[in-house]
């Protein structure tokens, strides 16, 4: 069964280059860009302006939020934590100087822990309960660059994707390695945990969705459509729908139940390089506030937001 959704808001010149990450807080759309902002859309207004979070020399390629905190990486290989609520970075001694290239980013819903993946195939989880200080270092790839990576809700997992194909699921408890996955040759771009932990979703250049259970590392399902390389998945708040968003310029709402499309939207013909949901209720301005709904950012340089039609 398929489920509309309509085009609602955007803002055709967000950045001046490429945005390359979105991410979504009950108050804000998040946007990073090549043009090396980080810029806040206030998601009450029917009409938003960016505020300017911080701008650097190099562009941003990577952008994670639990809501409260930002967590981005540029060109640099640099990393930064920004505090949502005072609009400012957060003081990270350990973090700034480390000498790691960093490559994208993920953190934990309850603020707890994030991750980050590096360009030598390592990733590294960092605690952030008293101050920003590096937990562990963790490795699954011998070669691999790491795209992606994923910190689940509760914290207690992360998974990794490479250049190589390589794809990888730690415990963050125990520090060790719970799976090494096969099946993956091509570059993994993305990585995404269900909100349950009960689902892992990865993507790439392979051009199509893989589902595999958590708890066993078993593959569940490919789910294909696009035509394009994958760049960005996200699951919804309560993880019945799956977002993607592509080379080939559309995005698309997959149903978990039945493990199909429900609904794509073709409105871009550039590419859409990352895509984040709207929760019930957020949005009022940008999405009508009623029902969920999504963002989709990409070359374009372009925000655009959609909503549910249903029972509007």
């Amino acid at each position: 069964m398929s489920h509309l959704y309509v085009a609602s808001n955007s803002v055709l010149e967000a950045h001046k280059s490429d945005i390359f990450a979105v991410g979504v807080s009950e108050e804000f759309t998040i946007t990073a860009s090549g043009d090396g902002s980080i810029k806040l859309w206030d998601n009450s207004e029917t009409e938003p302006k960016g505020i300017v979070l911080d701008e650097q020399r190099l562009g941003f390629h990577h952008l994670s939020t639990n809501g409260s905190v930002v967590g981005a990486v540029n060109f640099d290989g640099k990393a930064y934590l920004y505090d949502l609520t005072k609009q400012q970075r957060i003081s990270t001694p350990e973090l700034d100087s480390s000498t790691q290239k960093y490559w994208a980013i993920s953190l934990s819903n309850d603020s707890t822990k994030f991750a980050l993946s590096t360009i030598d195939g390592l990733v590294e989880v960092w605690d952030t309960e008293e101050t920003v200080q590096r937990k562990s270092v963790l490795k699954g790839s011998k070669n691999g660059f790491g795209t992606s990576v994923d910190i689940s809700n509760d914290g207690q997992f992360v998974a990794t994707g490479h250049n190589d194909g390589g794809l990888y699921i730690f415990n963050t408890e125990t520090d060790r390695l719970i799976y090494s996955i096969p099946g993956h040759s091509q570059p993994i771009r993305s990585v995404k945990f269900s909100p349950g932990n009960f689902y892992l979703a990865v993507a790439g250049d392979a051009k199509f969705i893989s589902i595999y259970n958590v708890s066993s590392g078993e593959h569940v399902v490919n789910l294909n459509g696009h035509e394009g390389w994958i760049f960005s998945l996200s699951w919804n708040q309560a993880g019945d729908f799956l977002l993607s968003s592509s080379y080939d310029g559309k995005v698309k709402v997959w149903s978990v139940e039945t493990m199909s499309v429900v609904n794509t939207q073709t409105d871009n013909d550039k590419p859409l390089l990352s895509c984040a949901w709207l929760d019930k209720g957020w949005g009022k301005g940008v999405i009508g506030g009623k029902n969920k709904g999504f963002v989709t950012v990409g070359e374009e340089n372009a925000i655009r937001w959609y909503r549910e039609a249903a029972g509007i």
